[in-house]
């Protein structure tokens, strides 16, 4: 705490009010240095300023210090100089238009010239200060009006009270304006707004842009919002092109897409580019990238999950979420474009993540594999199932040998089991891609079959000793004449077949 003050508007009031702030301090054992307390004066210094029964003015050392300053010689004094000037802006009326001259002297751009409209701003500001209005204290009973101005270098405004016939002021206010605000501006044209497309990815808006010394390209559904974001090597119509192509093979071709005037775009490269594959290029004016707004604001809304994502990982996840997030009119990004929403580590309901017709499709699909499974178990047979210690022959799949061997370890999952080979490597192999080795008793046992089969199997006649008694020559008879196979109908596939 520094000062404080109380007043009284008669001395009773002012000394019971000073009685009750002497009570407190000494109860809360608050220490006042007596040679510099004032009592029962009609004016004093506080803040700056000086107050009294007629209200605020500024502190003549202010602006004797002011008024007894030398005139500048470079930028680094005139900003001073009006730095001490702002500090008394409140009663200054108009203070950014009357200190503009000395104001410009501070662009970067412009060079140092003390000419004679400087030295008469500087003057005149010495002037205003020096016979500076004494400003009323605000009084919430009164009437109160403000009354402003605007000019090309800044604007200005006074807070004035009425007391008596006389309206006085209570504070004025300025602000300069900046190189932006002063430059003149085009009145605005009704806004024309982009048709909302009848479906997903009719239309389509796109971007470039760089985040963290890295080129991006963004490319937004103008039905669904749905965004789609992809890192470049370069800026080049090429790399741009082969970008597009991607998301177009994946979500089908737009009718009609919309991007700015840069480079990428306006190359004849990306004109053969949008005539080959059949979509309407449209682009905005230059220089006006508004008429673009839809992918301008999804621009920003990527950067501000760049900016909170440390890595791609966490960029991935923040583009998911927002994805699967419902906008304004309740439907996420996801839900537009698929007609479902996309799982996240958000909870959801399963029955949201299901599209239509999923039944139907999951029907067509199971009797496909039925068929298929029918097909394949014609000439197929189940395996015997191995056991750990099994000994076993591995197919190589390159050459299509069974040379290598090993022992069954264990079963991972159905028909996949874990083999040690011999040389202690441990492999992963199919059912199939595994040969049970038979035992020595077994092997004899199997060759001996074998020489009884092939022994008794041997036809007549065709011993060492066989001779040939001549060769017979027959000749099957020609189809009768007239007689034809029966003719198929063919019906085409019903897969092919489009249902509404």
């Amino acid at each position: 705490m520094d000062d404080i003050i109380v007043w009284g508007s008669t001395r009773e009031e002012h000394d019971r009010r000073l009685r009750q702030v002497l009570d407190k301090t000494r109860e809360v054992n608050l220490k006042l240095n007596k040679d510099k307390c004032e009592f029962g004066v009609k004016s004093l210094t506080f803040v700056g300023d000086v107050v009294s029964e007629e209200g605020v003015k500024p502190d003549p050392r202010k602006t004797s210090a002011i008024n007894n300053m030398e005139r500048p010689t470079n930028k680094d004094e005139v900003r001073r100089f009006l730095g001490m000037v702002t500090y008394l802006a409140k009663f200054v009326p108009q203070l950014s238009t009357q200190s503009a001259p000395l104001r410009s002297l501070l662009e970067q751009k412009i060079e140092w010239v003390w000419s004679h409209e400087q030295e008469q701003c500087f003057l005149k500001l010495k002037e205003i200060l020096t016979q500076a209005p004494v400003l009323r204290f605000y009084d919430p009973e009164k009437s109160t009006r403000i009354s402003a101005d605007a000019s090309q270098y800044g604007l200005g405004a006074v807070l004035l009270q009425q007391h008596e016939e006389q309206w006085l002021p209570v504070a004025y206010a300025s602000r300069a304006l900046t190189s932006a605000e002063s430059r003149p501006k085009q009145q605005a044209e009704p806004l024309m707004t982009h048709p909302v497309p009848h479906r997903p990815y009719y239309k389509v808006g796109t971007d470039l842009f760089d985040w963290d010394g890295k080129s991006y390209i963004m490319v937004t559904d103008y039905f669904s919002n749905f965004p789609e974001v992809g890192m470049l090597q370069s800026t080049s119509s090429k790399t741009v092109i082969s970008y597009l192509k991607t998301v177009f093979a994946r979500h089908g071709v737009p009718c009609e897409l919309f991007s700015d005037n840069g480079p990428p775009f306006s190359s004849g490269e990306f004109a053969v580019f949008a005539k080959e594959w059949g979509f309407k290029h449209t682009m905005s004016s230059p220089t006006y990238p508004k008429s673009n707004g839809l992918a301008e604001s999804s621009v920003k809304t990527v950067k501000n999950l760049l900016k909170k994502s440390q890595t791609n990982d966490g960029f991935q996840k923040s583009l998911l979420i927002y994805r699967s997030t419902p906008l304004q009119n309740g439907l996420s990004p996801a839900q537009m474009l698929m007609g479902r929403r996309i799982r996240s580590n958000l909870p959801v309901c399963e029955d949201l993540l299901t599209p239509k017709g999923a039944s139907r499709i999951r029907k067509s699909k199971e009797g496909q594999k039925e068929k298929q499974r029918q097909l394949h178990d014609r000439k197929a047979k189940h395996l015997p199932m191995l056991k750990p210690g099994d000994n076993v022959r591995l197919r190589d799949c390159s050459t299509g040998t069974w040379q290598q061997t090993g022992q069954v370890q264990e079963e991972v999952a159905p028909r996949s089991y874990r083999v040690q080979v011999d040389s202690g490597l441990l492999l992963r192999r199919n059912r199939v891609d595994l040969q049970l080795q038979q035992s020595q008793r077994d092997t004899v046992a199997q060759e001996a079959v074998q020489q009884d089969t092939a022994g008794s199997a041997e036809p007549a006649g065709s011993g060492p000793d066989r001779a040939d008694h001549g060769l017979t020559k027959v000749q099957a008879s020609p189809p009768a004449a007239g007689l034809s196979r029966p003719k198929r109908h063919v019906q085409p596939p019903k897969r092919l077949i489009e249902t509404c």
